[in-house]
């Protein structure tokens, strides 16, 4: 309580403080809950992806089923799709692992970092490789999901690259900030 302040301002200031810590809470608990969760895909998906190239010909055609790569003569070669769902899985790792280190520096109550700007750069740049790689897809074998995803994930790597820059922008104001007294 400040002295001099009038009683009701008083309990209007101490109820602001509750709402800031409840809203901290809120957000420090699903932070953490989102980085557990990432943290089990990351790792299921690190398997997953170290496991493609020792997949056997009859289960890879299940994987191409799955991924819709069914019509398409240039994907019936194991090679070649062994080749598309590695790298399409190491991009997909990158991200995850790039959203782990962004909740983590949120955490520890310091999300404008200059290291969150150059996270979300990465994750704009492998979002752009999977964009390649799902266009390609989408150009062999035309679905219509697969030309929505292409689209959505076009529009979600443009948006990682402009929050990066935005976080970049971010952390020179705040270092300037505290460099004013």
């Amino acid at each position: 309580m400040r002295r001099g302040q009038a009683p009701a301002l008083q309990a209007h200031a101490t109820g602001e403080r509750m709402v800031m810590m409840k809203n901290k809470f809120c957000y420090k608990t699903l932070s953490r809950f989102l980085r557990f969760a990432l943290e089990f895909i990351f790792y299921t998906g690190l398997m997953a992806t170290l496991a493609v190239p020792f997949i056997r010909k009859n289960n890879m055609t299940l994987l191409k089923h799955l991924f819709g790569f069914f019509n398409s003569v240039l994907f019936d070669n194991q090679a070649v799709s062994t080749v598309f769902l590695v790298l399409f899985g190491v991009s997909c790792l990158v991200i995850v692992r790039q959203l782990i280190l962004i909740f983590k520096s949120v955490n520890e109550d310091k999300p404008f970092i200059y290291e969150n700007a150059v996270r979300l750069n990465r994750i704009a740049l492998c979002g752009f490789a999977l964009f390649v790689l799902l266009l390609l897809k989408t150009i062999l074998v035309f679905t219509p999901m697969s030309f929505l995803m292409t689209i959505a994930l076009l529009i979600a790597s443009f948006a990682a690259l402009v929050f990066g820059g935005l976080f970049g922008m971010a952390v020179e104001y705040k270092s300037e900030n505290d460099l004013t007294i």
